[in-house]
């Protein structure tokens, strides 16, 4: 629901935090390139929540872009592996867009990965069917993620994955792909993303499988050894490396070779949907 800030109540206000209505106690959760994350409660969302404040656009047109991408995003809420979201509106003062969506427990995969290890096949395989059932929703809506990766990725305590900022990602972007590529080296970012050309529902198929050998080998498939890594020597490895093996006894017979497809740098060499992915990792 679109929120009428004038009359809403508004709770917050902490300095450097922005006053959302209907949302308490805001604290800083992240940031993701250009947008900031908050963890916050709201009786009126059901509990706890996420506040995602994105950059202020740079025009009414991209302002229109912003407010028709939260409202297809808010239609896709209805899928059970897309979050949903509350609200939107814009801060007071600066004028920053936000979105108010479910919080979950707050648990994203890379959390896990971080804390736990890598998961078992078991976990991982159900986990890559749901999302690319996620992502084949929004593709056939015209939508492409364009930035899959583990940290935008909610786990529910019942191991259900729930994928975030899909129709938004562009948004939480600085201007430009030198200002977005210059903050962190996007290890789950196929050729297409990193040259800055068209992305298609390829490249969300590419950033899938990315994730999926991330959870079963604990780093992306192209990560970088050294501490002068870049994105430029990304690119050159995606470009000129196969896929590292995956070294697990008990990964099934085909699902290498299934991400490997997944995982071409050429898009038209990739499965072209993800529910293609999808029914691979049945298979598998």
């Amino acid at each position: 629901a679109r929120i009428d800030v004038a009359s809403a109540p508004v709770m917050g206000g902490e300095s450097g935090i922005p006053a959302i209505p209907y949302c308490r106690s805001l604290s800083l959760l992240g940031e993701r390139s250009a947008g900031t994350l908050y963890a916050a409660d709201s009786d009126r969302y059901g509990g706890a929540v996420t506040v995602t404040v994105y950059p202020r656009p740079a025009d009414d047109r991209a302002r229109r872009r912003f407010e028709a991408a939260v409202e297809t995003a808010r239609r896709l809420g209805a899928h059970p592996n897309l979050v949903t979201i509350h609200a939107s509106g814009h801060t007071d003062g600066d004028g920053r867009p936000y979105v108010v969506s479910d919080g979950h427990d707050r648990t994203t995969a890379a959390g896990v990965l971080a804390t736990s290890g890598v998961l078992g096949v078991d976990s991982v395989l159900p986990i890559g069917v749901a999302l690319a059932g996620a992502l084949e929703t929004g593709h056939r809506a015209g939508l492409v993620h364009g930035g899959v990766a583990p940290g935008l990725v909610l786990l529910r305590a019942d191991g259900q994955p729930v994928l975030t900022e899909i129709g938004l990602y562009e948004f939480a972007r600085p201007q430009g792909a030198s200002a977005h590529l210059a903050r962190w080296i996007p290890y789950h970012a196929p050729p297409e993303i990193l040259e800055g050309t068209d992305v298609t529902a390829a490249t969300d198929v590419y950033s899938l499988a990315s994730v999926i050998y991330t959870l079963l080998v604990g780093q992306p498939p192209y990560a970088g050894t050294g501490v002068d890594d870049s994105t430029a020597s990304l690119l050159l490895r995606i470009l000129q490396m196969p896929m590292p093996p995956i070294e697990r006894s008990d990964v099934p017979p085909g699902l290498e070779d299934v991400l490997r497809a997944s995982l071409s740098h050429s898009p038209a060499k990739r499965p072209q949907h993800a529910l293609e992915l999808a029914w691979a990792m049945q298979e598998a």
